[in-house]
């Protein structure tokens, strides 16, 4: 858990945040882990320039970025991953991954409701690199999303990224 505020007459700007993380290892050939994440971030006074997301960089990865955004947003990922075990040309192993994600986000005009949750499934290649000190892994997602979006968009999107999503 976190909380960020700027102290003055009252609290402005703040936000709250928890966090609860999940990992289960299974010792099979090939190496596999399951991961499950509960992310929930909340804000009051914010400033003009601070927004929150639910969008591909806050976990729902099907959605484009800035898809939905209110002061409060509520975020389950759930991931299994496989690893390959082997090294290719000595610098890359490959594993994969498969991933679902929920979210909600609500605002000051609108509280939280199951009934708009957004949820994506999908696909990913995972490239681990032992030889990078610090963004070891690259990895390629393609996610579907089930519900819309404001802009209208459904459907697939594929990102890229350095990092596990979480």
């Amino acid at each position: 858990m976190g909380f960020d505020s700027r102290v003055g007459p009252s609290l402005e700007n703040s936000l709250l945040s928890a966090n609860v993380l999940y990992v289960r290892r299974f010792e099979t050939a090939p190496r596999q882990t399951f991961i499950a994440q509960i992310a929930a971030l909340r804000g009051w006074n914010l400033d003009r320039d601070v927004q929150i997301f639910a969008d591909a960089q806050a976990g729902l990865r099907a959605y484009h970025l800035r898809a939905f955004e209110g002061d409060t947003r509520v975020i389950l990922n759930l991931e299994h991953r496989i690893f390959s075990g082997r090294q290719l040309f000595g610098l890359i192993s490959p594993g994969v991954a498969v991933f679902a994600d929920a979210g909600l986000v609500g605002g000051p005009m609108r509280s939280l409701s199951l009934s708009e949750i957004k949820v994506d499934a999908g696909v990913g290649l995972r490239l681990a690199m032992a030889w990078a000190p610090v963004m070891n892994v690259f990895r390629i997602d393609a996610g579907y999303a089930f519900q819309r979006d404001p802009t209208g968009h459904r459907g697939w999107l594929i990102s890229f990224s350095t990092g596990q999503a979480f």
